[in-house]
């Protein structure tokens, strides 16, 4: 089974969870993200699109993001990982090869394009 190497590994992520207050009919909503902790991973992108939502152009960017592996993160589809100004949604979580080496987070991040 052939490793990352460490070099790879470059990128510091953030690794936050929603903060959840009670709203409206005791329906939980979240209004603010705070760091659990802080990872080394790589990025690579697939592809990317542009969405018009809400009148505003999204460019939407699938991404897969390596992590080293560590059974006490408990990384699941909650999470976003943040590096700088890059956000990151997780959309699922593998153990690569069942080794408990690394992570393949299936990820997606959303930038605003500028007018």
């Amino acid at each position: 089974m052939k490793g990352v190497p460490v070099g790879h590994l470059r990128t510091r992520f953030d690794v936050q969870v929603p903060v959840i207050t009670a709203g409206d009919y005791n329906v939980g909503t979240p209004t603010s993200w705070t760091s659990v902790k802080t990872v080394w991973g790589a990025v690579s992108y697939a592809r990317g699109r542009e969405l018009t939502e809400s009148g505003r152009v999204e460019g939407r960017l699938p991404a897969t993001i390596t992590l080293r592996y560590d059974a006490d993160l408990g990384l699941t589809t909650r999470h976003r990982l943040v590096d700088g100004s890059r956000v990151f949604h997780v959309k699922s979580v593998g153990n690569r090869y069942e080794g408990n080496r690394y992570f393949d987070v299936e990820a997606e991040e959303v930038a605003e394009v500028p007018a």
